[in-house]
């Protein structure tokens, strides 16, 4: 696994992707790195990787940015609640 410590998430996935491997993103506040770059992965940097293990990749996400909840299907008074909150 390389070491990806610091680095902005799109170039990291972009050679993630190039690499062929699958991965997920998880946005977890660290203030060691700039927003937007990536903090750790699992499995850690060093250890070999498997062609079909799935990688999880941590970066610090911009406190400005908001996760938006998922409203399709449910009742318009209710989703409007759950976007305003």
């Amino acid at each position: 696994m390389p070491e990806y410590f610091n680095l902005p998430l799109d170039s990291v996935t972009a050679d993630l992707i190039d690499r062929g491997l699958v991965f997920t993103t998880v946005a977890e506040e660290n203030a060691n790195v700039a927003y937007g770059n990536v903090h750790r992965t699992d499995p850690p940097a060093g250890q070999l990787v498997l062609e079909n293990s799935s990688i999880t990749v941590f970066f610090n996400p911009d406190p400005q940015l908001r996760n938006v909840p998922q409203v399709r299907g449910i009742a318009l008074a209710d989703a409007i609640e759950l976007l305003e909150s």
